[in-house]
């Protein structure tokens, strides 16, 4: 076998309660219970943020909201900051300097200056990117 990074997949989904996954919830996710029982299932993850662009600028980069400068959401006339702090590193840069082929689709979500390539995402189908 050849020596290669493991393949990750990270399912990242937006408001949504985490109990819904649990197995005595009401609601039916059988691609979410296909995920967990074949991969890893997180069940004390706490956000940062209410808001998603600071928690996702959180997750990509290891720093909370008030380092990452990312206050609230970045993709509307009510942002108080357009962008993360530029001097971060985010996971997927170190990633793609260790070899790591990554992708990313759906929300990118926190900079509306940058795309995900420009952060070491190599397969990229985002949505709310860049401001026109």
């Amino acid at each position: 076998m050849p020596n290669r990074p493991p393949n990750i997949f990270v399912f990242m989904s937006d408001q949504e309660q985490a109990q819904v996954v649990n197995p005595e919830h009401p609601c039916l996710t059988p691609v979410a219970d296909k995920l967990a029982r074949e991969g890893l299932l997180f069940r004390r993850c706490y956000t940062p943020s209410a808001h998603s662009c600071p928690a996702r600028a959180t997750y990509f980069t290891g720093f909370y909201p008030t380092v990452a400068k990312v206050y609230n959401n970045v993709c509307n006339a009510q942002k108080i900051s357009g962008t993360y702090d530029p001097e971060l590193i985010h996971f997927s840069q170190c990633r793609r300097d260790a070899g790591w082929n990554l992708g990313l689709t759906g929300k990118w979500h926190c900079s509306d200056t940058e795309d995900p390539g420009e952060r070491g995402w190599d397969e990229v189908f985002p949505t709310a990117t860049k401001a026109a």
